[in-house]
């Protein structure tokens, strides 16, 4: 839904020749406004939890990933 509203938004900018750099500057603080808001909305789930013990940290933190090897 922010997505579409961005690209109308965008696509409002670009062919409306009567704006303002203020009704822009409005628009952009609605925008902003109602993305925050529905942002603040958004439940997140966690579906696993990987539990590590310091070594496994330690041993993690000491390797490299095989693309770094020549």
């Amino acid at each position: 839904m922010l997505e579409t509203q961005l690209e109308e938004l965008i696509n409002e900018v670009k062919t409306d020749e009567n704006l303002t750099v203020n009704d822009i500057k409005d628009k952009l603080d609605n925008f902003y406004n109602n993305a925050k808001q529905e942002l603040n909305n958004i439940v997140y789930q966690l579906n696993s939890i990987d539990v590590m013990s310091i070594s496994e940290l330690a041993d993690k933190a000491k390797s490299f990933p095989l693309a770094f090897y020549d």
